[in-house]
């Protein structure tokens, strides 16, 4: 019985462990996809400022000027991705895993 429960103990053990690399694990994807974002945001908002159509006239440069602001709300679109990745889901990441080990602890006490 003494080694049932050291070994139940080991298996809570691990199992905390196990689940708190793979939160860490999600945790880095999520800052290294926030961190793209942020990069392919800020790169979209400088190529629509850059000159495009400077010349052209009539439906040409109408296009050209859609086109350039399409791909500005992209690009403001990434960044408020970014933002949101960064801010929101690291947040309740976090917050999970302190809150699974809080709820665990008093079961692993009781074995």
């Amino acid at each position: 019985l003494g080694n049932f429960l050291e070994l139940r103990k080991l298996h809570s053990r691990l199992g905390d462990s196990l689940l708190k690399q793979s939160l860490t694990d999600y945790i880095e994807f999520v800052k290294k996809r926030s961190q793209i974002e942020l990069r392919y945001g800020q790169d979209m908002c400088k190529l629509a400022n850059s000159v495009l159509g400077r010349g052209e006239v009539g439906t040409l440069h109408n296009s050209l000027e859609i086109f350039q602001k399409e791909t500005d709300e992209v690009g403001k679109l990434a960044l408020q991705c970014s933002k949101l990745l960064t801010e929101n889901i690291q947040q309740v990441l976090t917050d999970f895993r302190d809150n699974q080990r809080e709820t665990r602890r008093p079961y692993e006490d009781n074995v």
